[in-house]
């Protein structure tokens, strides 16, 4: 009885190691440019123009996209699709991007 609780409790923590979720990033560009933006992070090896990570068009200002992410801390940040782009922060002023 002790070993199969003890088997039954690694499975269970196994499951719980490996368990996707389902989590949905939405933006609000903050032009109507209508140049593509990228999710791009940890998950992705910080790769900026990998197009299954690009965000679609919801039907309003925003744009989303939802990725299967296994339980964890994840890093992640929004490009136009390259490196040489530079982020703004809440000011509006423009900031180097740390890949420089």
């Amino acid at each position: 009885m002790r070993k199969a609780l003890g088997i039954a409790f690694l499975v269970l923590c196994s499951l719980l190691i490996q368990a996707q979720y389902n989590v949905t990033f939405i933006v609000r560009p903050p032009d109507a440019s209508g140049e593509p933006i990228f999710l791009v992070g940890s998950f992705n090896k910080w790769n900026p123009g990998d197009k299954p990570f690009e965000l679609a068009a919801s039907g309003t200002a925003e744009k989303r996209i939802t990725v299967s992410l296994s339980a964890g801390l994840h890093e992640y940040k929004f490009t136009r699709g390259n490196r040489r782009a530079y982020q703004t922060i809440q000011t509006g002023n423009k900031t180097r991007s740390p890949w420089r």
